[in-house]
């Protein structure tokens, strides 16, 4: 049942408030599907509030699921016809996976992305699910990570995955990839996770899945069969091109906590001159840097130095 037809069925109990909702909705498709919450409201001239009591009236469990389905039947469900004709397969494959990356477009948020950016950075450690095609991505996600210099594990080992999960720890992050959230090993391993106090973000392309229920955050990502099902097209690229989306504002993040830190080095450097003495007078701060600069450490490290009065030079 598309999203018109539950609004249809559900019309007799609607209040004057939700008919308002209805009626711009079923006049204004398009308009809604680029629209959140807050614009919807204010176009209307009703509260939030209002509108997710409509959508969990028509059967949603909140705004974003219907955004979602909305979206879907929007850009594919009138869309992609069984009898349209392509000049080859290539063209139709193609056009699957472009629907699927307007549907991505429209049911990811920037928030939501950057509340997953925040949990990770927070994290003391981060440890990313899959099993199957799933691991392929939490594999992906791992390998990737290196790109702007983050650490994290990725499990796909099905034996391995709900003891280690078990393991967690409360100010760890969790991350499971599975599509349809149903496998057993994740399932339970989800379930370890929350027995442990441990966040979990799950990445899934089903919003009603059995995993669903013990995630703190959900992404929910389209796949091809929300489109067609003539074919057996995979989803790992929705997942992977979401990588690189959440690489983006992950490194974005990562870059400004370094600026933040390294005022907090200089602070912290101010301070260690007053203690020992040299504040006053003055001081030197080195940092060697690679071969050439003969750092021996291998680890950012910064050297003070003060007492008495320094050459000009730093090198003969």
């Amino acid at each position: 049942m598309n999203p018109l037809q539950k609004m249809q069925i559900a019309s007799g109990t609607f209040t004057k408030t939700d008919q308002k909702i209805y009626q711009f909705i079923k006049e204004n498709p398009a308009e809604t599907v680029h629209l959140n919450i807050q614009d919807i409201a204010n176009k209307i001239n009703v509260s939030k509030s209002a509108i997710l009591r409509f959508t969990q009236r028509i059967g949603y469990d909140g705004f974003a699921e219907f955004k979602f389905d909305f979206n879907r039947f929007i850009h594919s469900g009138q869309n992609h016809e069984r009898n349209q004709v392509y000049p080859s397969k290539l063209e139709e494959i193609i056009d699957i996976y472009e629907k699927g990356l307007i549907l991505m477009r429209q049911s990811l948020h920037e928030q939501e992305i950057k509340a997953m950016v925040s949990q990770m950075i927070k994290a003391n450690k981060v440890k990313i699910f899959g099993v199957n095609s799933t691991g392929l991505a939490a594999t992906q996600l791992r390998n990737r990570f290196h790109k702007v210099d983050f650490d994290g594990e990725a499990i796909t080992d099905q034996v391995l995955i709900p003891e280690i999960a078990a393991q967690g720890h409360e100010k760890d992050l969790h991350i499971y990839f599975s599509t349809k959230g149903s496998q057993i090993s994740m399932l339970t391993a989800i379930e370890n996770s929350v027995k442990s106090h441990v966040p979990t973000i799950l990445i899934t392309m089903d919003a009603h899945c059995k995993m669903a229920k013990y995630a703190t955050q959900i992404i929910l990502l389209p796949s091809p069969q929300m489109i067609t099902s003539d074919y057996f097209l995979g989803e790992q690229p929705f997942n992977f091109i979401f990588i690189e989306i959440l690489l983006s504002y992950l490194g974005e993040e990562l870059k400004k906590e370094d600026e933040a830190l390294i005022g907090k080095i200089y602070t912290c450097i101010n301070e260690v001159a007053k203690k020992v003495g040299i504040f006053e007078s003055g001081y030197r701060v080195i940092v060697n840097c690679g071969e050439d600069g003969c750092q021996e450490v291998k680890h950012l490290h910064f050297h003070l130095l003060g007492g008495k009065k320094l050459g000009e030079k730093i090198v003969e």
